[in-house]
């Protein structure tokens, strides 16, 4: 039978019988149908030509092969739902593109309503495929199905089924991609169980989830930043190293191609940041690769305002410039005082890993913010005089770091009016002891002559004298 179907009418002679026993009460008889449509179809030898398969899916199969999807039997559903899968992938784009007409609305019936109709696991994970592989196909003709699939993908995306959960955020990664220009209108509807998916045990489904919340974010309504930003810098914690990868990644895509990004750097650049000190080489080798890219671009876009500031580029105290590239020490310095707040905050938080990692985040932050910091010295002198005393070793040691690095960037005018005042009679012993191990930590960063000019006229009076001497030696050391 097969050898005599060379065109789209002996094919309809061969497959009249197995389309009409598709709804023959019997499911053995239905599920030889199937055998009998897939053997003259897309196992045929040689293949059928391109434009038969596309007037058979259209004329002849689509249809009974879609009423096959709601069918009581599990194998029949899965057979069905294969060989519609394979009909779609041998059929032409814009065969598919028409094809959607039908299948999505099936696809709706059996995954986008309020309860999930689809009861086998693995068919939901191939059902979300079929979704994937049409997206693909279509591009830009998706949008008229742009509130389907939606409605498809806020239910799937919380799946228990891992596999239906990835396949759901590769779908939603796919239609960002593919209609960007309706898709803001949909997109912050998956906000919300996109960031519950963030949290589940499988790393490779954290990953993906943050990559779809990535992409609805920079290419829908990037107002779901201020919901998503949050729940991403938490994954710089991640115990995996592709979660982490993920985080980068995403962050370094928004801050080249985030639409209205100027007012969102310093939402994004904490992320970022954070991979300049990852625990993986490659990792701070990608962050690194991705900001600078980032601080590249931003150059390019600020080329005229950037060119006077580039041009008197001394950020040290002993006057040398800085190898950091130029770009992202303008982002940093630029956004230094509403991403400060949120890390002292962390460096007084409850949990040590909490602490050591804004700790980490902090000395990176003042490396490229350079000169910068001057104006934060009273909050980040502050926050030091009780970070360099941390009970947790690693906070206090990176603590300590951040110390010698703020030293390279400030004046010894700009602090020495912020510390010495702690040493009076009336401070707290305590008070007195974290400034003189604060202040100890300068000569590091700070030539002792240019020390000693600033500290000796206010070390005369005899109340800080013996303990002003102490700590001048200790910066001239």
């Amino acid at each position: 039978m097969a050898s005599q179907a060379t065109t789209v009418e002996d094919l309809e002679r061969a497959l009249r019988r197995p389309i009409n026993c598709l709804a023959d009460d019997n499911k053995t008889t239905r599920r030889r149908s199937l055998t009998s449509i897939q053997r003259e179809t897309v196992d045929r030898k040689p293949p059928l030509q391109q434009a038969v398969v596309d007037q058979a899916l259209q004329t002849l199969l689509l249809k009974p092969l879609l009423q096959c999807l709601t069918d009581r039997v599990e194998k029949i559903r899965e057979l069905a739902l294969t060989l519609l899968q394979e009909l779609l992938a041998a059929a032409t784009d814009t065969c598919c593109v028409e094809a959607m007409v039908y299948v999505v609305p099936a696809l709706v019936s059996r995954l986008g309503l309020q309860d999930i109709v689809e009861p086998t696991e693995e068919l939901r994970k191939q059902l979300l495929d079929l979704l994937l592989a049409l997206i693909g196909r279509a591009g830009k003709d998706a949008g008229p199905y742009l509130d389907d699939m939606v409605a498809i993908l806020i239910r799937t995306v919380v799946d228990p089924f891992p596999e239906a959960k990835l396949a759901s955020c590769n779908c939603i990664v796919a239609v960002a991609n593919a209609i960007p220009h309706v898709f803001r209108i949909q997109s912050k509807s998956l906000v919300k169980p996109l960031l519950a998916t963030m949290t589940h045990q499988h790393a490779k489904v954290r990953a993906a989830a943050l990559r779809a919340a990535g992409a609805v974010v920079c290419r829908g309504d990037n107002t779901a930043i201020d919901d998503v930003a949050p729940a991403i810098n938490q994954r710089t914690m991640d115990h995996s190293s592709s979660v982490r990868k993920a985080v980068y990644q995403v962050s370094g895509d928004w801050l080249v191609n985030l639409p209205d990004r100027f007012s969102y750097w310093h939402k994004i650049l904490p992320a970022i940041l954070t991979g300049l000190s990852d625990e993986i080489p490659d990792l701070q080798r990608l962050a690194l690769e991705l900001f600078e890219t980032a601080g590249a671009t931003f150059e390019r876009e600020q080329e005229h305002e950037l060119k006077e500031k580039s041009d008197f580029d001394v950020v040290a105290v002993d006057g040398k410039t800085s190898e950091l590239q130029f770009g992202c020490r303008v982002l940093v310095g630029q956004n230094l005082s509403k991403i400060l707040p949120g890390i002292c905050g962390d460096l007084e938080s409850w949990t040590a890993p909490n602490r050591i990692q804004a700790s980490k985040l902090l000395r990176v932050l003042l490396q490229y913010a350079g000169t910068a910091s001057t104006m934060h010295l009273g909050r980040l002198l502050t926050t030091f005089y009780k970070a360099v005393r941390d009970e947790e070793t690693g906070v206090a040691e990176n603590s300590v770091q951040c110390v010698v690095t703020l030293a390279t960037f400030v004046q010894p005018s700009s602090w020495v009016d912020l510390v010495l005042p702690l040493f009076a009679s009336g401070a707290q012993p305590s008070v007195r002891a974290r400034c003189a191990r604060q202040s100890s930590l300068y000569p590091k960063g700070i030539r002792g002559r240019r020390v000693a000019q600033v500290l000796c006229p206010v070390l005369s009076p005899p109340p800080l004298k013996s303990i002003g001497f102490h700590v001048l030696f200790c910066f001239v050391l």
